[in-house]
């Protein structure tokens, strides 16, 4: 893969340059001071301006990727700057008419929406370059640009009621249209072949989707049936993941609220599928059973599997990339990008 990278001469900037190189990637690294980067094999420095539409513009075309560690030294950002801001409406421009899509950008913690004092002193503190981030960030997600997700990752979506969160994970299933972009799936729009894009996928949304005349075996067999499955000891250990086991015969109209959200969550290993979509998977979920829906996460993450999940808090998703969608609310007055 060819890369573009920007702010290589910083210090996350310089991890990403050996990580690239040591993975066997064609590197550019596009800087202001190219003699504070050394020479190597693959590597190719460029003297530029991120903040130049024209420069990048120029420098971009043959490339697949370009990845963003511009930042500020720290007593910058205690002071009014529209770097970060700038730096992304050139790039997002210049890739918008060079023919590269995807666009990977570090941000910052500040934006999490953390509680406590200590947090919010140095929100306060750096309240620039919290406004800095604030917008950069807010150009990237209205551009057309791709955002990729690769096996063995995870990604919790958080937010509060009506942020979208639901319909976010409709649209990556197929059960929604996007109002703008697409969904890829191996570099390919996952539209051109629905039927097998759902296949590779489990969509878990608020209802339980448990047939209650069925007894808890025969909902997964069920359930491994409209995947052309008939496995009865993986469905048999799928109801032991989730202390089901001894239920199995049990009609599921005996089930509480969590016992109905166990046997959901079961069918997920019951009928394997590369990627999980989870609308809230913990609700109504016990201190034990969250255990075993983390250990079945992390199991199906390890395995190569790809976990995307929404939650409004209290779900912990062991080294998922979070988007907070509350952060992409438009200010008053002013329209959403779509």
């Amino acid at each position: 893969m060819r890369l573009f990278v920007l702010g290589a001469t910083g210090r996350t900037g310089k991890e990403i340059l050996e990580l690239a190189l040591a993975r066997g990637h064609e590197v550019t690294a596009f800087v202001r001071s190219p003699q504070k980067i050394g020479p190597s094999e693959r590597l190719r420095v460029l003297r530029g301006d991120p903040r130049s539409t024209d420069e990048l513009r120029a420098a971009l075309p043959g490339h697949d990727a370009v990845l963003s560690a511009l930042g500020l030294p720290g007593r910058e950002a205690l002071h009014p700057s529209t770097l970060l801001t700038d730096c992304a409406a050139s790039t997002v421009a210049a890739m918008t008419t060079s023919g590269v899509s995807r666009l990977a950008v570090l941000s910052a913690a500040l934006l999490f929406d953390e509680k406590g004092p200590l947090f919010r002193f140095v929100r306060w503190l750096l309240r620039n370059h919290v406004r800095d981030l604030t917008s950069m960030e807010a150009i990237v997600t209205a551009s057309d640009l791709d955002w990729t997700i690769g096996p063995g990752e995870s990604w919790g979506i958080l937010g509060a009621n009506g942020s979208g969160k639901s319909t976010l994970l409709r649209c990556l299933a197929g059960l929604l249209p996007p109002a703008a972009g697409m969904v890829l799936w191996d570099g390919r729009p996952a539209a051109e072949d629905a039927e097998g894009f759902r296949a590779r996928l489990h969509y878990l949304g608020h209802l339980d989707g448990v047939k209650p005349a069925l007894s808890l075996g025969e909902n997964l067999h069920f359930w491994q049936s409209l995947r052309g499955r008939a496995d009865p000891a993986l469905a048999r250990q799928a109801l032991d993941d989730f202390g089901l086991l001894p239920l199995a015969e049990l009609p599921a109209t005996l089930l509480s609220a969590g016992q109905r959200r166990r046997l959901a969550l079961a069918r997920l290993l019951a009928a394997p599928a590369a990627l999980w979509l989870l609308d809230e998977p913990n609700a109504a979920l016990d201190e034990e059973s969250h255990g075993r829906l983390a250990a079945a996460l992390e199991r199906h993450r390890a395995g190569g599997g790809i976990v995307i999940a929404a939650a409004h808090g209290g779900f912990d998703l062991p080294a998922a990339t979070v988007l907070a969608l509350d952060r992409f609310r438009p200010p008053p007055g002013r329209d959403a990008p779509w």
